[in-house]
């Protein structure tokens, strides 16, 4: 989504809100069977009778939401441009398998083979960030810029801590 609302708009003074944001979902299940009178099943060497099967489940969802206030002055030849925000991106992943090795035939169920090997995987990961910038342009000649970002991130050593990053 996308969103933006004039909250002044005047010649001389302008402010708005701007808002932006979605969510990804994704979810995969897979099943993968081998049955044991095929050419590849028969010819195994690792010891354990023909026939496999594989379950996968996973799972991704991505969240991603910001929001500006943006404020504009102008006067005669000067334009001051002040802007103030907040963001925030965060991912949960969870990834997970089962598999059977040693199927007799016609069974699919990786929980009837002779050896079960499984795999679970979760993590996730929340970055939260806030800046403030202020922009002074004289003519569309000189155009000077500053701004002050600060950061969060569980990615990060202490992710309760922010880290801050000034731009000029």
């Amino acid at each position: 989504f996308s969103s933006t609302i004039r909250l002044i708009n005047t010649d001389m003074h302008k402010l708005k809100f701007s808002a932006a944001g979605g969510i990804d979902y994704l979810h995969g299940q897979n099943e993968v069977y081998m049955p044991d009178d095929v050419q590849y099943q028969q010819a195994k060497v690792s010891g354990n009778p023909p026939g496999a099967s594989r379950y996968t489940n996973n799972r991704n969802t991505n969240l991603n939401v910001q929001g500006f206030l943006v404020y504009n002055l102008d006067i005669k030849k000067f334009s001051l441009t002040t802007s103030a925000g907040l963001t925030r991106l965060s991912q949960e992943t969870r990834n997970e398998w089962i598999q059977g090795e040693g199927l007799k035939s016609g069974q699919k169920n990786p929980a009837n083979a002779s050896v079960i090997i499984s795999s679970f995987f979760q993590a996730g990961e929340k970055e939260t960030g806030r800046v403030i910038q202020q922009e002074v342009n004289w003519d569309d000649k000189v155009i000077l810029t500053g701004a002050v970002r600060q950061d969060k991130s569980s990615l990060n050593g202490n992710p309760n801590k922010w880290f801050t990053f000034p731009k000029v």
